[in-house]
């Protein structure tokens, strides 16, 4: 929200803050991950402790208040419900209340390309994050219903959700690595506005471009 540069020094200003608070834990989640304002923990050692993390992450910055929400057996993190089940984490479609499959339409002023690389690329999303094949399917099943209402073309949908369903699930979650486009090095993946955030780093703060790779 606000200028342009807003989220820029948001996510800098949270690394940060991230950073120092996690190097000075004596305990530390076995799995971190965080996107914009969300974050996703794995805690191994117990509810004592993790409730005294929480308070004591809560309380690190004067401005920074973390809302928790926490289970033994299920949690949404952004469009993904991880679930634990015998032993092993599954994962499937979040959905959020508001939610009401609001595609392009078909008759919407597009190329016919778009409209077929939206239902793909969905498909493809629902394929890349469920475990259970017969509960992707499911949802294909929903989604190829919800195209359907916007008069897209059924044999056009099917076989879009198809070509999605046929891609290997772990190549699709591994595909830069099996590639070989993983790279050793953080990167700030950013729209071309970070160019002011680097004349501003290269002119007053000089040690921070030491600790990241810029990508434009």
């Amino acid at each position: 929200m606000g200028t342009r540069m807003a989220p820029q020094y948001a996510n800098i200003f949270m690394a940060d803050l991230e950073q120092r608070f996690l190097s000075s834990r004596p305990l530390m989640p076995l799995l971190y991950l965080h996107y914009i304002d969300d974050i996703f923990i794995i805690w191994t050692h117990g509810k004592e402790a993790f409730e005294e993390f929480y308070h004591d992450f809560n309380n690190f910055h004067p401005t920074i208040n973390l809302s928790l929400d926490q289970s033994t057996q299920e949690i949404h993190f952004l469009d993904t419900m991880v679930l634990i089940s015998d032993g092993h984490i599954n994962t499937t479609l979040y959905w959020k209340p508001t939610d009401c499959y609001a595609y392009l339409h078909v008759f919407s002023f597009h190329p016919d390309h778009a409209t077929r690389s939206i239902v793909y690329s969905q498909a493809l999303r629902y394929n890349h994050i469920c475990s259970n094949p017969s509960d992707r399917d499911k949802h294909l099943q929903d989604l190829y219903q919800a195209f359907l209402q916007l008069q897209s073309p059924p044999a056009e949908v099917k076989k879009q959700i198809d070509r999605a369903r046929r891609c290997a699930r772990n190549y699709i979650i591994h595909k830069e690595t099996l590639e070989g486009n993983s790279k050793p090095f953080d990167n700030l993946l950013f729209s071309g506005c970070i160019r002011s955030l680097l004349e501003f780093s290269t002119k007053f703060w000089e040690p921070f471009l030491s600790q990241f790779t810029c990508i434009i």
